[in-house]
């Protein structure tokens, strides 16, 4: 008997909602700090108005820029990303400590003959298959 692991993926939020929550949750991180925008933007060497609008939401700054702001702020990225993660999912409607990724395993067993989920061209490892709710990984 072989292993299936299905991969379903779930609905992404749209790019604007990802941008928004980002920048909700460095002001709300600069304002718990007590720490004013001209302040943070001068640690993070960006302007404070191009700071403003990635707060906003308005701008989409890149890693290095978010780098630069969430160590102003004394946080690191990932507790960034995992906080957005956690809003995200909330709007979802998904719980609070939903998984980061977007893609949720589940395992189910098949009976398939294991001979045929070998790819003798992969050096007999096991190929995805794709199926109607994502792509199947096998297992012998």
């Amino acid at each position: 008997m072989a292993a299936t692991v299905s991969l379903c993926a779930r609905p992404a939020p749209d790019p604007g909602s990802w941008r928004k929550a980002i920048g909700r949750r460095l002001r709300e991180a600069r304002e718990d700090a007590g720490l004013r925008l001209i302040d943070v933007a001068r640690s993070a060497r960006v302007s404070p108005q191009y700071l403003s609008e990635v707060e906003r939401g308005r701008k989409e700054a890149s890693s290095e820029v978010l780098q630069a702001v969430t160590g102003a702020l004394g946080m690191t990225l990932v507790e960034l990303a995992g906080g957005v993660a956690r809003d995200l999912a909330r709007a979802l409607g998904g719980p609070a400590s939903a998984p980061t990724s977007s893609v949720r395993p589940s395992l189910e067993l098949t009976s398939s003959p294991a001979s045929s989920l070998v790819d003798p061209t992969a050096g007999g490892l096991s190929r995805p298959r794709a199926t109607g709710h994502g792509v199947t990984l096998l297992a012998a």
